[in-house]
């Protein structure tokens, strides 16, 4: 692009113009690259299928994006406590490569930035529903969020769920966990 910036976006539902275009070229071309992988963790079994498709200059004006490139399609299958689920996922993106196996190990990468740090402010912390709207109040009360996580963090809290509900109104271990101490020895 002109700035010198890429993207890799998510198409959703609330695109359906650009969803649809997506879903009609997926469905009437072979992929240029595939890349599959298997993972096992906890109770959950998930086949991940990633594949690349090349925009072509007709398919550029149907899309009305600055800079498209490639389209990309997430296949995830699997069982959740032996429950099956399958789910399809679009992206467009700007990069020029076709490689498969390189988009499936970013957009892996960026789930998990999102199941760690949004998931934790929306599920636990219940950002979306706070009431505090407007001017530098919900900025300052965004930021104690992050220092909160960051504190549990560097002190080895991984669930900060257990976190919350193990420090919440116990003032005395809360300052523990905040005590001045150098990071790396």
């Amino acid at each position: 692009m002109e700035s010198g910036n890429e993207y890799v976006l998510q198409v959703k539902g609330n695109q359906k113009k650009l969803l649809s275009t997506i879903k009609q070229i997926v469905e009437t071309r072979l992929p240029e690259d595939k890349d599959y992988t298997l993972e096992k963790n906890r109770s959950r079994i998930e086949e991940r299928a990633v594949y690349t498709y090349s925009i072509e200059n007709s398919d550029k004006i149907k899309i009305e994006w600055q800079g498209v490139k490639n389209i990309i399609l997430v296949k995830t299958s699997g069982r959740r406590d032996k429950k099956k689920y399958e789910q399809n996922r679009y992206y467009i993106t700007s990069r020029p490569e076709l490689d498969a196996k390189f988009y499936n190990k970013k957009i892996r990468a960026h789930w998990k930035i999102e199941n760690s740090l949004h998931w934790v402010k929306d599920a636990i912390m219940n950002e979306d529903k706070c009431m505090i709207k407007g001017g530098s109040l919900s900025e300052n009360v965004a930021a104690i969020r992050n220092v909160v996580l960051n504190i549990f963090r560097l002190n080895g809290k991984l669930s900060i769920k257990y976190a919350f509900d193990r420090y919440t109104n116990k003032l005395e271990e809360c300052y523990q966990l905040m005590r001045i101490r150098p990071l790396l020895a």
